[in-house]
């Protein structure tokens, strides 16, 4: 499900009133228009319906008295009206007798009146009932007035009906102009009050929640600041709830830190580093003592399984893995183990490792175990000894090709972390082969050792120094910054 953007109060707030209020202006718009168009057409229809009433009896009368010319008198006085497009007497034919243009008239309404309907002339006829429509499409009224048939006039048969088409298209326009008109005045002054009122809700409660806001992100920072002017009751509260937040965080960390320093009083005073573990994560969490009997400052061990693991004597490590998963698996009743774990400078020191589970998930597995390290190398009987130079060249005193390994997958780690370039340079000596043959064993050892002396004294500072074979060495160059070029 896609994620909505997170707008600020201070957009959203004014931009729904704003759509709000031009939604309902645009609706009243529109109905106040359609209301309009039909208010206008009803009025020029009664208007109509009463000059055709009285056209009617003119008509009428002027048959009566055979009076033709006040008919066409009163005819061109109806064409002086713009408005009115068509305006026209027939007969039972259909046939114009009388008309608003000349040239329609001795013609047949249905060949030269677009509008004209025969069958409806004959409906009203027949009737005797006036028919008057809006045509919306047409923009026009169209009128069809009987004339009375009365047989008393018997000229009056010659014409009976009256047909007219009046134009409200520019009634209509006129209307819609002054109406859009108002609606721009009432939209604009609308507007004005609108952003009046936003303005003012602003400052009374949107600011006054975005520094509430503000104020709950840094309420654990020394910047925390409630000095805020609330006007809502429930602003109020809210400025006050933060406050007691505050002092109960205060209280809580302050005892948090009280238990916090007694046990790590206890636990450094017998000099044992911490570890953590998270067993579904891997995630590893040592102590800076844990890193201090190993060699390494603070910043130097990544939080992960892999840190300790890759540290475990190699005929040691089998054995502590076995016994570790076995607690997990509840098959002993506490961790415990005396092993040895790779100090920094390439040796062995002996260490008590012991943890207990302190945490289990939903399914009643271990999740979570604490344990401690003690260094217990000076306890360990002299038969250990050897082991601890096991990971040493006899001859001159260089960690060997195992340890070098090691080294490299911590220098790998700690690389990538820190971002530095470190160098691995390689030495063989040549005719070395030669001079142990010309000038005996002895002597070629006495050499090895003097450059292994050399090589450790001007290298000792800046990386560490290897012997691989007989006359092969390797230095482990440190810390050549995070320049590439400057490195190399």
């Amino acid at each position: 499900m896609p994620r909505l953007p997170k707008l600020s109060l201070s957009l959203l707030v004014p931009a729904c009133i704003f759509f709000l209020y031009l939604g309902l202006v645009c609706g009243e718009y529109v109905y106040e228009h359609a209301e309009l168009n039909d208010q206008l057409a009803l009025r020029q229809s009664e208007q109509i319906q009463k000059d055709l009433f009285r056209m009617r009896h003119v008509v009428e009368s002027s048959l009566l008295m055979q009076d033709l010319e006040r008919i066409e008198q009163e005819v061109a006085l109806v064409s002086t009206d713009q408005n009115m497009m068509v305006y026209v007497i027939l007969d039972s034919g259909s046939e114009i007798q009388f008309a608003n243009h000349i040239i329609w008239r001795q013609s047949n309404a249905t060949n030269v009146l677009e509008g004209y309907s025969a069958e409806l002339h004959r409906t009203v006829i027949a009737n005797n009932k006036p028919y008057l429509k809006v045509n919306f499409d047409r923009l026009s009224i169209q009128a069809y007035y009987p004339l009375n048939a009365n047989s008393r006039y018997s000229y009056s048969n010659s014409v009976e009906l009256i047909y007219l088409e009046y134009d409200i298209a520019n009634i209509l326009s006129e209307a819609v102009d002054s109406l859009l008109k108002r609606f721009i005045e009432i939209w604009g002054i609308g507007a004005l009050l609108l952003s009046l009122f936003c303005v003012i809700l602003h400052y009374l409660l949107i600011r006054p929640l975005t520094q509430l806001s503000q104020a709950a992100k840094n309420l654990d920072s020394p910047d925390f600041n409630t000095d805020i002017v609330c006007t809502s009751t429930e602003l109020v509260n809210l400025r006050d709830y933060l406050n007691q937040v505050k002092g109960r965080l205060s209280r809580s960390k302050k005892r948090l830190n009280d238990a916090e320093q007694r046990w790590l009083f206890a636990v450094e005073g017998a000099r044992n580093g911490i570890w953590d573990w998270c067993i579904a994560t891997g995630d590893v969490f040592v102590s800076d003592r844990w890193k201090d009997i190993l060699g390494y400052q603070p910043y130097e061990l990544d939080n992960d399984y892999s840190v300790w693991e890759s540290r475990l004597h190699r005929d040691d490590k089998a054995q502590v893995l076995n016994t570790l998963q076995n607690y997990i698996n509840n098959q002993h009743e506490y961790y415990e183990s005396v092993h040895r774990l790779r100090h920094k400078d390439g040796r062995y020191i002996w260490i008590l490792d012991r943890g207990k589970i302190v945490e289990w998930d939903e399914l009643g597995r271990p999740f979570r175990v604490i344990g401690t390290i003690t260094d217990v190398s000076g306890d360990v009987k002299n038969q250990h000894f050897p082991h601890e130079k096991q990971g040493h060249s006899g001859l001159t005193d260089l960690i060997n090709r195992d340890v070098l390994a090691d080294q490299l997958y911590d220098l790998q780690v700690f690389s990538r972390k820190t971002g530095q370039f470190s160098a691995l340079l390689m030495i063989n000596l040549d005719n070395f082969k030669l001079i142990n043959d010309a000038l005996g064993r002895q002597l070629g050892d006495r050499l090895l050792m003097q450059i292994a002396a050399r090589l450790s004294g001007t290298f000792s500072s800046a990386g560490l120094v290897a012997r691989l074979g007989t006359d092969e060495f390797v230095i482990l160059a440190k810390n050549f910054g995070n320049d590439i070029d400057q490195a190399n």
